[in-house]
């Protein structure tokens, strides 16, 4: 499946404390969206404040995030703006994309499972500490399948734990897995932006990244706007435009690496 790339306005604004028009003093949390294989654009702010944002990272007491969105919120809440592990991250990124585009039907073969390698990936990079630096800190947005309501966990046991909470929180059946939800203490659960999309904490001033064009403090500005229409999905704003549709296909059917670079810049 072919769709044009969106507009060269897809890379991440520059960011900075003065950018959200806060102070420093600010008791802040740094939300990101789901937003499947586009998680490159969250990258590519990862990437900014790792160069020149660190002092609002600073500031930064909590992290949360949804599908795609809480894996980036993990690797800064818990890792920390390193570049090193940034551009690993990337890596593995396109690596993933680029093996789900050359799979017939994508991310619909019976083939395909992206929690595998996900998995695999996430075991080798969070330290032996992770779940204890994240517990309190990190915030992830999940779905129970029972109920489907929306679950916010930010305690962790242990790096088992953690690791099956994130996968849970990117857990579409038949999509990013087989037909089974992650068993999390005995209850299933799916993806986070199912039922929140982008979860806002109730404690302090949400700062919201997406790379979709909406009322959020860091996304694309899009100047193709149909009337200015915004839409709320799953709890998230989004502007309606050609732009957005094109980004919404290649949340789940990645376009090439080139086109990803172009989110990720």
């Amino acid at each position: 499946m072919s769709v044009s790339p969106a507009t060269n306005t897809d890379g991440p604004q520059q960011v900075t404390g003065s950018a959200f028009g806060l102070s420093f003093e600010s008791n802040l949390n740094l939300s990101f969206c789901g937003c499947g294989f586009l998680g490159l654009y969250h990258l590519g702010v990862a990437t900014k404040f790792a160069q020149c944002g660190r002092r609002f990272l600073s500031q930064v007491d909590r992290y949360a995030g949804a599908s795609a969105g809480s894996l980036v919120a993990c690797l800064l809440g818990i890792i920390g703006p390193d570049v090193r592990i940034i551009d690993k991250c990337c890596v593995f990124s396109y690596d993933l994309a680029q093996k789900t585009e050359e799979t017939w039907f994508g991310v619909l073969s019976p083939r395909s499972n992206l929690l595998r390698p996900l998995e695999v990936f996430l075991y080798d990079l969070l330290p032996n500490d992770a779940h204890q630096v994240a517990t309190g800190r990190l915030f992830l947005s999940l779905t129970n399948k029972q109920s489907s309501r929306n679950v916010i966990v930010s305690d962790f046991d242990s790096n088992d734990h953690l690791v099956q909470c994130l996968l849970a929180s990117c857990c579409l059946p038949y999509l990013t897995t087989g037909p089974n939800a992650v068993k999390i203490n005995g209850e299933r659960h799916l993806d986070g932006g199912l039922t929140n999309n982008l979860p806002i904490l109730t404690k302090g001033r949400t700062v919201t990244v997406s790379p979709f064009c909406g009322r959020h403090d860091v996304s694309p500005q899009d100047l193709d706007s149909w009337c200015g229409v915004h839409v709320n999905v799953l709890r998230q704003d989004f502007r309606v435009n050609v732009n957005n549709v094109i980004r919404a296909v290649h949340t789940l059917v990645p376009p090439n690496t080139a086109q990803l670079r172009t989110y990720f810049k």
